[in-house]
């Protein structure tokens, strides 16, 4: 009986002992989660800390079976870093105190300095904490932000995110990112490697270049490009916020840091904002076009309908490059992650719910979408990416011991993610097949508010307003016939005393003898193709109508596939110079922005600019035309291909060559692929022809005398010199690294003849010549 009432004493003094830990560990529970201080008191408590090792350690156990890959060996690359253990103290003692809800907004940044190494280079470095969620600084491993020196980049770069792996799903941002190249669309190109931080092994990291002017100008944008995102806000704050309203206009910032100097920059901005959250229908369809490459807007869009992804949103991860060529916006692929295929959620995002609720917009989209899934070729190349990219990290990842996900988990979400490919890809092909497109978009953008009139730059308003108003404020301009959008000029004198800017979509025909006579700083811009097509006793001249240099004939293509292509041909340009208004550089007399063209014939004669003509993000054909006395260099040809053959080219740099300086390149391209051939470059103040930034010309029967440099071979471009005479020179083939963002420079000779230069060769220690002459 004593037992029996003992045992029941003893289960009501466990009841009650259960009862007080539920109840205070309910009260614990209810604490940690609200109150943000006293969990992290708790974690960074000298008993938690001391018991973390022993935790990580034990939850490993799991990843017993993935042991045998400790001896295999992986091929990443190993970036070492070394931080002093006080640095790393005081930038972990800044991290918000909320591990749980917290956002690493600017004040939470401690940038310390750390020493770098990654195969032969070696700097000290500027490194931080990065990444708005806690996932990327909460744990054992977070994620790093590193700036080198500008006079010291690393592999090009001056900034690099470090970011854990699993925030990026493996190889799903590669992919994303492959298939924007394929598309021809800008995504910085992602890779994988190895960190060690004071010696210790942090495993796989996704390495990315950070935004910023060296990524534009390594990638062809130039110097003046813009980035645009918005600035990183508490979650709380982000919540009703809507950063394509203009009102929201202080919320973005441009990570190159031209907006800071170039205030307009931001004002382009402002008015694509103003645009997408106020135009009414009509006028958002007819402005759209001159304020963003379509282009570059349909291809973001195959990428985030095929991952499936609403992740760049209207309050976050919002990227817009903005480039100074064209004066047009183009969205960014980052973190666009994979999803389960559903729909485009119209509602989701400002530009995209506005464009794709436009019938014409849509329908093109969805065009463009069909020829991208109806080639079963591309889901194959896209999984061989994935597959090739997976085998490349997969035994680093089992090897890695410092991330959170284990090996079984890891091995999930790569089976996983390889099936989300497949899946979303078939079943956006299956619905266009079976006529079913309007499955494919849900929803309808309703948050914007229309407002008429809206505020929009002049130039705004005259690259949308129609052929037949245009045509009544220029009467020097006329309709080719009453059906088309096709206006023509001439054939007589006609004056153009200011700058005119043509409606899109209107074309323009300068018949042959007709002669332009340019005001002080006046251009022409045109959107819509151009046909200049002279003859032999009737050319077509733009000239200055007084002293005073002109501005520039610029030819902003909508897109790259217009044809047919622009022609110049019999044309005769003299003292013009450039353009540079609404956020468009134009540094040619003749400049053609984003469109194929034929230039023939022609004379091109005392420009004031940088160059007589510049073809940028085009096809060219330039032959049988004359360059003399220009200011600077005579053809310049920026991320182009084409053939550039049997041209003249006297006294280029005129003004270099008269003071004793040195300027003016008869033929100067950077990110091009050309032919050069059967060209005669007589007198020029810098190079006969210079090759510049990632280029591949292959040079090929030129003659090149009394330059500063015959020809120039710089920044990683390749090439290719034959049967070419060098004669007179300062100095016959350079070959060199000029910006440290590149490189060296290779160039391959075969049958080069040189006379009478000072200096046949010139080779920096970066750079190689190849010569294979007989």
């Amino acid at each position: 009986m004593k037992s029996s009432k003992w045992s029941q004493k003893q289960i009501r003094i466990i009841a009650g002992v259960a009862g007080l830990i539920l109840i205070g560990g309910g009260i614990m529970g209810y604490l940690l989660l609200t109150q943000p201080l006293l969990r992290l008191q708790l974690i960074r408590s000298p008993l938690v800390q001391f018991f973390l090792p022993t935790y990580r350690s034990l939850r490993k156990i799991a990843d017993i079976p993935y042991l045998p890959y400790q001896f295999i060996k992986d091929d990443l690359p190993v970036y070492d870093i070394t931080v002093d253990i006080a640095d790393i103290a005081r930038m972990n003692a800044a991290l918000p105190d909320d591990f749980i809800k917290g956002r690493l907004t600017d004040e939470y940044k401690l940038e310390v300095r750390a020493g770098f190494v990654a195969g032969r280079y070696e700097d000290r470095i500027a490194i931080r904490y990065r990444g708005g969620g806690p996932e990327h600084w909460n744990a054992y491993k977070k994620s790093f932000h590193l700036e080198f020196d500008e006079e010291n980049p690393f592999n090009g770069l001056t900034d690099l995110k470090l970011i854990i792996p699993e925030d990026r799903q493996y190889a799903v941002e590669p992919l994303n990112n492959y298939r924007a190249k394929k598309l021809g669309l800008f995504a910085p190109q992602p890779w994988f490697v190895r960190v060690r931080l004071n010696g210790e092994d942090l495993g796989v990291y996704h390495a990315i270049p950070h935004w910023s002017g060296a990524l534009m100008d390594r990638n062809g944008f130039g110097e003046l490009a813009n980035i645009f995102g918005t600035i990183d806000l508490p979650l709380n704050e982000l919540a009703e916020k809507n950063f394509f309203d203009p009102a929201m206009l202080s919320y973005w910032e441009d990570y190159t840091r031209n907006a800071d100097a170039n205030p307009s920059d931001k004002e382009q901005l402002k008015e694509l904002l103003t645009v997408i959250h106020h135009a009414p229908d009509e006028l958002f369809a007819r402005t759209l076009p001159a304020l963003v490459d379509m282009n570059a807007l349909y291809n973001w869009l195959i990428i985030q309908t095929l991952a499936a992804s609403a992740h760049q949103s209207v309050i976050g991860n919002i990227i817009i490059l903005r480039n100074p060529a064209t004066g047009r916006f183009q969205p960014v692929p980052w973190d666009a992650q994979l999803y389960t295929y559903h729909p485009v959620d119209l509602a989701t995002h400002p530009l995209v719910g506005r464009t794709l609720n436009n019938q014409m917009f849509r329908q093109e989209y969805l065009k463009r979408l069909r020829v991208y899934v109806k080639d079963s070729k591309n889901l194959e190349d896209d999984l061989a990416f994935y597959d090739a990219s997976r085998k490349e990290i997969e035994t680093a990842l089992f090897k890695d011991t410092s991330k959170l996900p284990l090996n079984f988990q890891v091995t999930r979400d790569l089976n996983e993610d390889r099936r989300l490919i497949v899946e979303n890809f078939q079943m956006v092909q299956k619905l266009l097949a079976e006529g079913r497109e309007a499955e494919l978009i849900v929803g309808a953008y309703s948050s914007h508010n229309p407002t008429a009139p809206i505020a929009m730059s002049s130039f705004l308003e005259d690259a949308v307003k129609s052929a037949a108003l245009f045509v009544r404020e220029h009467p020097q301009f006329r309709f080719l016939d009453q059906t088309g959008n096709t206006l023509v000029l001439g054939p007589n004198s006609t004056v153009i005393s200011k700058t005119i800017i043509m409606p899109q979509g209107a074309n323009l025909v300068i018949q042959p003898g007709t002669t332009m006579y340019m005001g002080e700083g006046a251009s022409l811009v045109i959107y819509g193709n151009v046909e200049a097509r002279g003859t032999v006793t009737q050319t077509i001249s733009f000239r200055p109508l007084g002293a005073k240099p002109w501005g520039s004939l610029l030819v902003l293509g909508t897109s790259k596939e217009i044809k047919p292509p622009h022609v110049f041909e019999h044309v005769y340009m003299s003292g013009g110079s450039g353009f540079n208004a609404h956020g468009i550089t134009a540094t040619g007399m003749l400049a053609i922005h984003n469109g194929d063209a034929e230039i023939r014939e022609s004379v091109f004669e005392n420009s004031y600019d940088d160059d007589a003509v510049n073809v940028k993000w085009s096809s060219v054909l330039i032959e049988n035309n004359t360059f003399r006395n220009t200011f600077g260099d005579a053809i310049d040809l920026d991320s182009t291909h084409g053939i550039v053959r049997n041209n003249t080219f006297q006294i280029i740099g005129h003004e270099a060559i008269k003071k004793g300086i040195i300027n003016g390149d008869a033929i100067d391209i950077s990110f091009s692929t050309v032919a050069i051939t059967g060209n005669t470059v007589d007198v020029c103040g810098d190079k006969g022809v210079s090759v510049g930034e990632l280029s591949y010309p292959s040079i090929t029967n030129n003659m090149i005398k009394n330059c500063a440099i015959g020809i120039s071979v710089k920044d990683l471009s390749e090439a290719t010199i034959e049967n070419t005479e060098l004669s007179s020179n300062g100095i016959g083939i350079e070959v060199k690294m000029k910006k440290p963002l590149f490189g060296g420079g290779i160039a391959r000779t075969k049958n080069v003849t040189f006379k009478n230069n000072k200096q046949d060769y010139v080779v920096d220690t970066l750079s190689q010549i190849e010569q294979s002459n007989p």
